[in-house]
């Protein structure tokens, strides 16, 4: 018997009423890490994904895949961290990326917003954060071509379940032990809502 026809998978669950959004960077990629960051900073994330309703609708991170465009140089090794905290950690710069649903017929707006470093980003100090993810990604030198995927919770996820409930931001770090020249992404990251 097929499970799957009794108990939908949650995502299609979600495209079924429109709640599952995404969002990609556009081009070649972006510069996520400072050209030294070579350990995990609180206040110097890669990505922010904030909940911006003022209202009871939740986000909940699905997943994070990382393509790498650009090498960069003197990485040895490849790390991520993701962290939840209550407060909106936002400050300035970055760049907005786009925000869109992934069901075609759906007219439902999209609650949250997502910044990417892109050179420089910078946040206030998060408020009582919490690590819900933390990863090797590579073990050696990058190289083009290189794909990371984070996927939050669940049974086979790399970290535990999560929700951002109304101002809540994830925070997601990459960092490069040896890095003397960023690396570029791109990025797809995926969430319920």
């Amino acid at each position: 018997m097929n499970n799957s026809a009794i108990f939908p998978h949650r995502q299609e669950l979600a495209l079924r009423d429109s709640s599952y959004v995404a969002a990609t960077t556009p081009g070649s990629g972006v510069v996520l890490t400072s050209a030294t960051r070579t350990t995990y900073s609180a206040t110097d994330p890669a990505i922010i994904l904030r909940n911006m309703t003022l209202s009871a609708r939740t986000v909940v991170p699905d997943f994070l895949r990382l393509v790498c465009t650009a090498a960069g140089t003197g990485t040895t090794n490849f790390h991520a961290a993701a962290t939840i905290s209550a407060n909106d950690v936002y400050s300035e710069f970055g760049v907005q990326i786009g925000v869109v649903g992934t069901k075609n017929a759906s007219a439902r707006a999209s609650i949250s917003t997502v910044y990417v470093r892109d050179t420089s980003l910078t946040t206030n100090a998060p408020t009582n954060p919490r690590t819900i993810a933390r990863k090797v990604l590579k073990t050696s030198a990058l190289a083009v071509g290189d794909e990371f995927t984070l996927r939050f919770g669940g049974e086979s996820g790399d970290g535990v379940p999560a929700a951002l409930h109304a101002g809540g931001t994830l925070l997601i770090y990459v960092w490069g032990s040896g890095m003397t020249a960023a690396p570029s992404f791109e990025v797809l990251l995926g969430w319920y809502e």
